[in-house]
């Protein structure tokens, strides 16, 4: 029941999410002037800001992909040397679920485990939870603001932090609402100083 269901709306907000990433990126040239005349900012400003955001949500797609790769194929290497049967197919499974937070690899990989310890082969079957939980799970939460920090200026701890509380916040949409709005935030920010640093500067 709830397993289900969080299964289910965890999948939807993700596709619901990269499929925003996706169109913002193919058509954001196109939605570029409509956003400037509706950004009560100076043009210079706004392009400037708007650019920030495009880099980001382009900087968070390749990021959530990359690392969803990287996972899926320890996984599956990880599968293969434990004999689990159709460790290709697992690996395939395991890196569409590692995009989703909050959920995830251990779908694929617990079940995988207990059934090897299952049927005997107890090296193999906590190799397989060991792995899980040590690399598996664990590789996101530091590949994940690496590759996202090499493309935008931001830290990777902010990066971290904006990732994790997007996500508590809003589920797996906050992958990608976390960093853009930090970006956005942080663009606001310089704008309001700048005009605070002219206006203390502006002859009386």
């Amino acid at each position: 029941g709830k397993i289900a269901y969080s299964i289910g709306f965890g999948a939807f907000t993700l596709i619901v999410s990269l499929l925003t990433m996706f169109f913002m990126l193919r058509d954001g040239p196109r939605l570029l002037e409509p956003s400037l005349d509706l950004i009560p900012l100076p043009r210079d400003k706004a392009t400037a800001l708007l650019q920030r955001m495009a880099d980001t949500i382009r900087a968070v797609f390749v990021g959530v992909v990359l690392v969803a790769l990287i996972q899926g194929t320890i996984a599956g290497v990880t599968y293969a040397f434990a004999g689990a049967p159709s460790p290709l197919l697992l690996a395939l499974a395991t890196t569409v679920l590692c995009v989703i937070p909050l959920l995830g690899a251990p779908v694929i990989y617990v079940p995988v485990g207990l059934s090897l310890l299952a049927q005997g082969k107890p090296i193999a079957g906590a190799a397989v939870l060991i792995v899980g939980f040590g690399i598996i799970s664990q590789i996101d939460n530091f590949l994940r603001p690496f590759f996202i920090g090499a493309r935008v200026p931001l830290h990777p701890m902010a990066i971290f932090f904006s990732l994790l509380g997007g996500v508590l916040a809003l589920g797996p949409i906050g992958i990608m609402a976390g960093p853009v709005l930090l970006t956005l935030l942080l663009g606001l920010q310089e704008v309001v100083r700048e005009r605070r640093q002219a206006l203390l500067l502006a002859p009386m």
